[in-house]
């Protein structure tokens, strides 16, 4: 072994130093079976934030996942321009996107991660309300709850008003 083997810090060590620079840099959640003494509006903030985090990830996740398995198997295709074709209407209900998700159909699995996109923000609006209600503030509790109905407005009623 050479003077330089000697000096240098082992693995272990380098292991160490890097789970102290990552417990120093990433900031924790800290949900309140955690942390008894900290205020439940500060706990529904960190969940929310942590909600939004995982959501998008996973979201994220099952959209490249099934851009892989579309492009595995439609990647060869050559795109036809001359005629506009429109989504597939099994693509425009859970119903269907679960059967497509089912069939390994790489459009379905697409379209799964983008309503999981979506449904992580009504679940963000609801979590906005309760932390409003503990604050008791009223004002942004009609607000929130209006941004909600609007939100459940547009997905149940507005998609089939179009034509």
């Amino acid at each position: 072994m050479g003077q330089a083997d000697k000096n240098s810090p082992g693995l272990a060590s380098k292991l160490a130093l890097d789970r102290a620079y990552v417990a120093e840099s990433v900031p924790a959640i800290v949900l309140p079976a955690d942390a008894p003494g900290l205020p439940i509006e500060k706990s529904i903030e960190k969940a929310i934030g942590l909600v939004l985090l995982v959501g998008v990830l996973a979201s994220a996740a099952i959209v490249l996942f099934g851009g892989v398995v579309y492009i595995a198997r439609h990647g060869a295709q050559v795109a036809q321009y001359q005629v506009f074709v429109g989504e597939p209407s099994d693509l425009r209900s859970l119903g269907g996107v679960l059967e497509d998700v089912g069939k390994f159909s790489g459009r379905g699995i697409i379209q799964l991660g983008l309503m999981l996109l979506v449904g992580i923000q009504i679940v963000r609006v609801l979590l906005a309300i309760v932390l409003f209600l503990l604050e008791r503030d009223h004002t942004f509790v009609a607000i929130t709850a209006v941004v909600f109905l609007l939100l459940i407005y547009g997905l149940l009623f507005e998609g089939r008003m179009v034509h």
